[in-house]
Parts: structure tokens; sequence; C-alpha cells
């Protein structure tokens, strides 16, 4: 009896969030990830279960927490890639699932659960993949949780939960979870004035973080983890030439909106609330962490907080001129506007458009479905390489999604093989790698991930060391690759 008056009670959060999870589980099971970023995280998961230990064996600019999770995953239930899509649903769904426990907090559950649609329509990529930000974002949102939860109750249990999950989140991305760190420990000394609070919230923080270290030191030493986890994870600062600012939509409309929210947040004098406070500091730390590519997926991070003060605070704002049950209208016109009418429809399309998905069959990790041109691609290069009489291959740059699905091994120490990553000396590295492990081929694919790319090998080097070379085309276009091998 109690519990048929607990579901009857919670009725609508039940029916909407087996509707959410039915959704993300229909975008996501016969897409792929992301074929660059995704497979990083897999080609790195497969040699961790081959003995390897990352920053020793092999590097990464990233922290080691998603290469770690794929591998434990794997381990448990065999490396199988639905296991991995399975994964990425469950990721998604605690996303939602915390930001409306964080958005019931201050606003109407309806509302709330039109927040969590409106973040999986607009803001989850059509290709929904395993992500470092993702994974950051949801602890940030546990750590967002139980912070309000200390405000509202003043007992540190709640720091100490907070520390843990926002130290667990910078095992997948250091930079914002850093900054959200910093900030909220700034916040309670000087603003709370409680020292033994920011202690509290200090040490469970860190507790993950010192034991992750602890163990790489064992596996690979203290110089070894120095120079290629602390010192390359602190100085990472992605070099790509994204959008510029002045171009992107996006940006203006999160500074639009955000000039809107501070000078509603300082007329009304809320600031002087402190979890209001401290809610507009994260959001201006999430703006100001996403502005070197500012994306739908980097947009994500801003979302969640920033659009909690929007709701709270602009629509009761204008309700109060218009004197009318404003929220509904308001939400009518913001998914009415162009910009999250065409986000929402290009979306939608992109979900329902299953022909445009192929699936590539066999390979190691079981079925795979990519979008029709990378599949054409990846079924090409797989022909290529099976007549290959050698596992002795490089591909590059950039390609671990051939590494994850094939049963050979990347014979390099480096994944992202693209100049915009790479310093003079990781090149030095990388030619010495395929000396000494005595590479055979090495394949080239230049339009996998844009249609020029700035190769870490540079063609002198390539035809002095690999002099035979074949220009190979994917059939039916006008589009090719290159083989280079010493044969």
């Amino acid at each position: 009896m109690m519990l048929t008056k607990k579901i009857s009670t919670h009725k609508l959060e039940i029916t909407s969030f087996v509707v959410f999870f039915i959704f993300l589980s229909y975008i996501t099971l016969h897409t792929s990830g992301d074929t660059f970023d995704e497979f990083v995280f897999l080609e790195g998961a497969k040699r961790i279960l081959t003995g390897q230990v990352l920053y020793k064996d092999f590097f990464s600019f990233l922290p080691p927490g998603l290469y770690y999770l794929v591998a434990l995953v794997w381990k448990i239930f065999g490396t199988q890639y639905i296991y991995i899509r399975l994964l990425s649903i469950l990721i998604n769904f605690s996303i939602c699932l915390f930001i409306y426990l964080i958005y019931k907090k201050f606003i109407n559950k309806r509302l709330a659960l039109l927040n969590v649609w409106l973040f999986i329509i607009v803001f989850l990529p059509t290709e929904l993949n395993i992500y470092h930000h993702w994974l950051a974002l949801l602890f940030i949102l546990i750590e967002t949780l139980f912070f309000l939860k200390y405000l509202e109750k003043q007992k540190n249990k709640y720091l100490v939960y907070a520390g843990l999950a926002l130290g667990f989140g910078c095992l997948f991305l250091h930079t914002t979870v850093g900054y959200i760190f910093i900030a909220t420990l700034l916040w309670l000394i000087f603003y709370k004035k409680n020292i033994l609070a920011a202690l509290y919230f200090g040490i469970f923080f860190l507790l993950p973080i010192i034991s992750v270290i602890a163990y790489f030191v064992s596996q690979a030493g203290w110089t070894t983890i120095w120079q290629n986890l602390i010192i390359s994870n602190l100085s990472y600062y992605p070099r790509i030439n994204y959008l510029p600012l002045y171009k992107n939509f996006l940006f203006f409309a999160d500074l639009v909106s955000l000039v809107i929210i501070s000078a509603l947040l300082i007329k009304n004098n809320d600031l002087k609330n402190p979890a209001l406070l401290w809610l507009y500091i994260i959001t201006l730390i999430m703006f100001g962490s996403s502005l070197y590519r500012l994306d739908l997926t980097h947009q994500a991070y801003v979302y969640p907080a920033f659009t909690l003060l929007f709701v709270n605070y602009v629509s009761p704002y204008i309700s109060r001129y218009l004197n009318i049950k404003s929220l509904n209208i308001i939400w009518l016109i913001f998914l009415m506007s162009p910009l999250i009418t065409s986000l929402c429809a290009s979306h939608i399309l992109a979900y329902t458009n299953r022909d445009a998905w192929e699936k590539i069959s066999p390979t190691t990790i079981g079925d795979v479905y990519l979008t029709r041109n990378r599949a054409l691609a990846t079924k090409t290069i797989l022909a290529t390489i099976k007549k290959l009489p050698s596992n002795k291959i490089l591909i590059y740059p950039n390609l671990p999604l051939y590494y994850s699905i094939l049963d050979i091994q990347n014979p390099s120490r480096f994944t992202l093989l693209e100049n915009d990553y790479m310093s003079e000396t990781d090149k030095n590295i990388l030619k010495n790698d395929l000396l000494e492990n005595k590479i055979e081929y090495v394949l080239q694919n230049p339009i996998e991930r844009r249609t020029t790319i700035s190769s870490p090998l540079d063609s002198v080097w390539l035809k002095e060391n690999f002099p035979h070379l074949e220009t190979l085309n994917y059939p039916g276009t006008n589009k090719y690759f290159f083989l280079y091998s010493k044969k």
C-alpha cells in the first residue's frame, strides 16, 4: 500500500525518466560514439587489459579515469562494444537524474523535467559517446547536489561527499573540475570563514587523486609520472583552431543570458544568498573554461548551472510586470525560437534516421555502427589491412578506431598523432618508435578528420624510411589514402 502511494505520488517523475531512458537507449545502441575521441579511450583500455600501464607504456594528455573505467567494464563483462554503448546510456541517464534533483530544489518538478528534456534534445550530441567531459559533468553535478545539501543542513559529512565527488571528477577532467575546487575552497575560507569546512572539503577532494598518483608512481616511478601525468596534464591546452568566438552563436547567446542573470542577481540583491552566490560562481567558471571550444558538447557544461539561474530569476522578474503565469509562455517562446527549433529538428532527424548508420562486422569487439561515410572509409581500410602480411603497421593521424576494432597493436606510445597536439620532442619519439619497433607499413588517411591534416610525419622522412608509396581510393569516390611501406 505504501509502495503504491509512493508510485502514485511520483508518477510523473517515474514516467518521464522511463521515457528518457528509452530515448537514450534508442539513440545510443545502434550508433557509434565519436570515432576519434571515444576510440582513443577504447584503444587505451585494450592496452591496459594487455598489461600496459598508462603514462609508462603509452601516453595521454588526459587524466586516467576514463581509460581505467572502460578497462574495468571490459574486464568484468568482456571486450564488446555493446557494453560501451550501455555505459554511455548509464552515464547520460545519471546526468539527467542529477540535473533534475538539483533543479527540483529551486523550481517545480514539471519545469525541472522540461529542463532535463531540453538538455537531452539540444545538448546531447547525435553521437552519444563515452567522453571524459560527460563523466566530469556527472561528478560536478553530484558535488553540486551534496554542496547544496551542506549549505542547507550545515553538516560536514556532506562536504566529505562533495569533496570525494569532485575528486573523482578530477580523474576524468582536471581543468574545469580543478577551477571549481579552488573557487569552492576560497569560498569556504573567505566567504563562509570556515577553515574546518575547507579542510574537510580539501582533504577528501585530494584523497582519490593522491591514491591514483601513488598507484602510478609504484608502477612507473616518480620521474615518469611527474613528467607524463602531472606536468603534461597541467600544461595541456587544446591547440586545435576551433571556430572563433566572434563567429560562434553559442558564445553570444551565453554572454547575453549571463549579462541578464548578473544584472538581475545584483538588482534583486540575491547574491547575499550563499547557495545562489556559489551557483553563480560555478556558472562563471563553467562558461570561462568552455570558451576555448564552445560547441554543444562543451556548452553542456554551462547549461545545468546557467539555465537554473536563468529560469529561477528571469521568469519571476517578467511575471511581476506581465501579471500572468509567464513560465509556460516564456518556455514556449524559447522552444519556438529559430535557434532551438533548428537544433531540435536537426537532432531529431539525426536520431530517427537509422539508415544513416552502417554496421561494421566482424570486429574483435563485436558489431560497431558508423555513419555512412565513416563506414565506407573503415571498410576500405580494413580490407587493405587484411591483405598486409604483418601486424607492424602505424595508422594515423588520430585513428585509434582501427586499433580498437582489430587484433593489432599500435606500435607507437602515442594515439593522437596530429601536429596540433605534438611537440618536436613527441615527433622525434614517434619516429624512434617506428624505427625501433621495425614497423613495415605506415597508413595515412588524410580525410578522416578534416580535409587537410597537419601530419607529425613529414613526407621526406616517410619516403626515406618507407620508400614504397601506394595511393588507394575509396570505391566510388575521389577520396584516397596513402600506404607507405618498406617493400
